[in-house]
């Protein structure tokens, strides 16, 4: 074990609560134990829900301290961990959900395949639930906001006729600031006006 994750010191500091390990030694222990990066974040931080959280969590911090390198680097793993398993769309998400908040730095918009592979996703959510609104939250700079708008006007409109439980619906302001200045940065005018007459009166209205 030592020798796969760098030292037996380095076991040992772990397995004593004195260090955490990174993503990517986390992934190589999973590999040794056969056991997936999921499950090992199931058993810690209990449901998927955890794991979203989870890795909210460390986005945010890699962005507010501008960590590129946190970034590339989970950009990487998770990349791995796709073509590894490419049918798997939680790993996707969370793919897309990394390379968003990269991506976020210089405005960069998802490749079309992924946009459309995105965008599908969405428009398959019957029920739209705290995973679904999240994913949307992170990855909506990376997308066209003129193919989005239609998920964004129908969230508003359950909120508004209180069809999402109230914890989901703390992300639709996040989702609507998000989807503004998407806009802002696709010079999409008409939709800055309908996005900021949201954020004013809370309306879904045109």
């Amino acid at each position: 074990m030592g020798t796969l994750i760098g030292s037996q010191s380095m076991v040992s500091r772990i397995e004593n609560n004195q260090t955490e390990p990174n993503d990517h030694t986390l992934f190589l222990l999973c590999r040794a134990l056969n056991i997936s990066f999921d499950e090992y974040f199931n058993s810690v931080f209990g449901q998927r829900e955890s794991i979203l959280e989870k890795l909210e969590s460390v986005l945010l911090t890699s962005y507010i301290e501008n960590d590129r390198q946190q970034l590339n680097n989970l950009t990487e793993f998770y990349f791995q961990r796709f073509s590894d398993d490419p049918n798997d769309l939680a790993i996707f998400h969370q793919l897309m959900m990394v390379k968003a908040t990269l991506f976020h730095f210089d405005f960069k918009l998802a490749s079309f395949d992924e946009q459309n592979k995105l965008i599908e996703y969405f428009f398959g959510v019957q029920e739209w639930q705290y995973y679904d609104l999240s994913l949307l939250e992170w990855t909506i700079n990376m997308l066209d906001i003129k193919k989005i708008i239609p998920y964004v006007f129908e969230i508003v409109r359950r909120n508004n006729s209180k069809q999402i439980s109230h914890r989901s619906s703390n992300l639709i302001e996040k989702i609507i600031i998000n989807a503004l200045e998407a806009s802002i940065v696709q010079e999409n005018t008409k939709q800055q006006n309908v996005f900021c007459r949201w954020l004013s009166y809370g309306r879904a209205d045109r």
